[in-house]
């Protein structure tokens, strides 16, 4: 019978990606809600996140966890995950009409799933674990409860997380497109706009940096708060600071849809109707990466920098670049849109200057002698350090930055200034720094250091090859070597040697490490491995009481190691 099911699924799901193709439309009436309360949304689909596009909606719980989480439609649980990071617990349902379903953050799975995930656990001895089920295994019922909201992972409040997928490509769909009930007849808010000297022959208002412009609503209309004239000369960028708002719902969601206009054509335009997580850090070339870094908020470029992989953009004459070399004016209407069409728009002008072009000679005086190209690799080796860049690590061509010093503060060696935090990364690159001082049991103890601008740092770990310890790195900083030989620290919440825990449904401690981070830890009870869970957001770790706890005397026992080998033991016995 199973066999017979499975048939009629891949038939169907062809079927569904046939016309689906032909009329490139997505089915309105075919999922049902995963909640049985209204859906309002404190997250929508393509929403602005650190280093990402979000990837689905985020359904309010009026925050609390424990609500009934239902499959959409019927197919089978393919793919489900249990991770401190991230999603969480997360559950994956393929369906026939091939679509993916993916429900996140979940507080547990119901009873069949968690017999299911538990067994693979203690048959690993992880409590972190990824299973891909077969397609026969763990059949799903349309409206059939297959879990419970929750607030795991990466999460910071109780919600939760829905997404549509394409199967076939893993692509994540805009969810909205597919008929769910979110009224919304809110047009989008525009607070700011940028306008940007695109290379250093081009000038906003005599000078070749950005400018960043208040926006005000009267009157039904946006304005800039200033009325001043923006003259411009050579090739100018647009970028505006836009967000959305849904009906009963203070939310600032995302923004589905942007465009701009120069007299009346198009130069740019995006709209946000699916998304690839092998392109989602690209947001980083999308928006103004220096201003959100130093302001925490988001201006969205409205143009294409050179190694930009995003397919979110419908349109681009020229990348979005407006060529401003005459003294003509230039009408610029912003417009931001909503998915149900709700709209808002702002309009200016800017007026071409070409009496700017005098300053050009000075400003290319000074061009650094170090010039890397973002479609190409490149091997950057001086003083101690190597940096290895894979081609495509870099969005623009790069007037690339080194600076070596002489200490930091807990540092073995030098430091190493590697370019600055400004300019993002799409991919890691690799950071080798060489140490002939070190001891054998020395280096086991070493770790690479990332320090940013505001001495923020954080170990990313190290693996020596020769007299060079190695890691990757996303994000540019200052590098150097540091020694860890400080074991974590546990500290027992509910439990001590001797206590008689009858009415205690669970063991609870803490555990914590001082700078390379924890690699693991194991629970053992009565000799024997116990599923033990970690929350990294309070530093818990607990294992709840089951059938490997034995009535009487039992003895606990939890280790604890950090990355660099620094081991910890706490030990007690208990009545149960």
């Amino acid at each position: 019978m199973k066999v017979y099911r499975i048939l009629i699924l891949l038939s169907i799901s062809l079927c569904f990606i046939s016309v689906y193709a032909q009329n490139k439309g997505y089915p309105k009436n075919y999922f049902v809600s995963p909640l049985d309360i209204p859906i309002f949304l404190s997250g929508n689909f393509g929403e602005l996140r650190s280093n990402h596009f979000h990837s689905g909606i985020d359904i309010k719980t009026q925050g609390v966890e424990g609500y009934k989480v239902y499959s959409v439609a019927e197919g089978y649980i393919s793919r489900i995950k249990v991770s401190p990071w991230g999603y969480g617990n997360v559950l994956y349902v393929t369906h026939s009409n091939g679509f993916t379903s993916v429900y996140a953050h979940l507080q547990k799975f119901n009873a069949k799933i968690t017999a299911y995930v538990k067994k693979a656990q203690y048959l690993n001895e992880t409590w972190e674990i990824e299973l891909f089920p077969k397609d026969s295994i763990l059949w799903v019922a349309k409206g059939e409860c297959i879990a419970f909201s929750g607030n795991t992972g990466s999460s910071a409040a109780p919600h939760l997380h829905f997404e549509i997928r394409e199967t076939a490509s893993e692509q994540a769909i805009n969810p909205l497109h597919f008929g769910f009930d979110v009224k919304d007849n809110v047009p989008p808010v525009i607070s700011k706009v940028a306008v940007y000297p695109l290379n250093e022959e081009s000038f906003v208002n005599g000078k070749n940096a950005k400018m960043i412009l208040d926006v005000v609503y009267t009157n039904g209309m946006y304005l800039l708060k200033s009325s001043a004239p923006i003259q411009v000369y050579g090739n100018i960028g647009i970028g505006i600071s836009t967000y959305d708002r849904a009906n009963e719902a203070s939310n600032q969601n995302g923004t589905y849809y942007v465009e701009v206009t120069a007299n009346n054509t198009t130069t740019y335009s995006h709209s946000l109707d699916k998304i690839s997580f092998d392109e989602t850090r690209a947001i980083n070339s999308h928006i103004d990466y220096k201003y959100y870094t130093d302001k925490g908020q988001h201006i969205q470029q409205c143009f294409i920098e050179e190694c930009n992989p995003l397919n979110i953009y419908t349109h681009y004459n020229e990348k979005g670049v407006i060529n401003a070399k005459t003294s003509a004016t230039y009408k610029i209407k912003c417009i931001a849109k909503d998915l149900n069409g709700n709209t808002s728009s702002l309009t200016f002008e800017l007026a071409g200057n070409p009496e700017y072009k005098g300053k050009i000679e000075e400003k290319i005086a000074a061009k650094p002698s170090r010039y890397l190209k973002c479609n190409e690799p490149h091997t950057f080796m001086q003083d101690e350090i190597l940096v290895s860049f894979p081609a495509n690590a870099l969005y623009n061509d790069l007037k690339f930055e080194y600076n070596k010093i002489d200490k930091v503060w807990g540092s073995v060696g030098a430091a190493y200034a590697i370019h600055n935090d400004y300019t993002p990364l799409h991919t890691p690159i690799n950071i080798s720094i060489k140490n002939i001082t070190l001891s054998p049991s020395l280096k086991e103890k070493a770790t690479i250091i990332r320090m940013d601008s505001k001495e923020k740092w954080q170990a990313i770990g190290g693996t020596w090859h020769g007299d060079y310890i190695a890691a990757s790195s996303k994000y540019f900083g200052t590098f150097f070597i540091r020694l860890d030989t400080v074991p974590p620290i546990i500290e027992p919440i509910n439990i001590v040697s001797g206590k008689n825990m009858a009415k205690a449904s669970s063991i609870q401690l803490t555990v914590k490490d001082n700078l390379s981070g924890l690699k693991s830890y194991k629970g053992y009870l009565n000799g024997k491995w116990i599923l033990m869970e970690y929350q990294p957001k309070t530093g818990k770790v607990i294992y709840y009481f089951d059938e490997k706890t034995v009535q009487g005397k039992n003895f606990f026992t939890l280790e604890v190691e950090d990355a660099t080998g620094n081991c910890a033991i706490y030990q007690a016995w208990f009545y149960k």
